[in-house]
């Protein structure tokens, strides 16, 4: 598959830069009704697709098992809307558990999200236990300006 960010693109540049450092996204899925489903999530910018640890029995991963396609975009950085960041694509649900996933990505994981998972009150371990579903959201479109 091709990479969906271009190096040397300005836009793509900050796209990747804010997919890397930024804390929260919003995951969005789709009921079989068609109600969207909205949610902040940590997650991990890694191998051109985002990843989120998440509970088997969420919403998101409900819609994810069941066919759902999802929207990734970050909150804008500009005063006025700008600095924008959203992906669209498939997601799918890992059969690998979250503490197997996260092995060759954990100290990115843990460096990134260390004071939230102080503030959490649970040690890594525990939260990869409780989220021990991962989701693959592959983006196929990328709107950013």
């Amino acid at each position: 598959m091709m990479a969906l960010l271009t190096p040397g693109d300005p836009a793509h540049d900050k796209a990747r830069r804010l997919l890397t450092s930024e804390l929260i996204a919003w995951f969005t899925t789709v009921a079989a009704d068609g109600t969207p489903h909205a949610v902040p999530v940590w997650f991990l910018w890694h191998d051109e697709a985002v990843w989120v640890l998440t509970r088997h029995d969420s919403v998101k991963a409900r819609h994810v098992k069941h066919g759902s396609r999802a929207l990734v975009h970050l909150n804008t950085q500009g005063r006025f809307g700008a600095d924008v960041v959203v992906l669209t694509g498939s997601a799918e649900i890992l059969e690998q558990s979250a503490a197997e996933w996260i092995t060759p990505v954990r100290d990115t994981w843990e460096a990134k999200y260390a004071e939230g998972i102080e503030d959490f009150g649970m040690p890594a371990d525990t939260i990869l236990e409780e989220f021990s579903a991962v989701i693959r959201m592959q983006p196929e479109k990328l709107l950013t300006w």
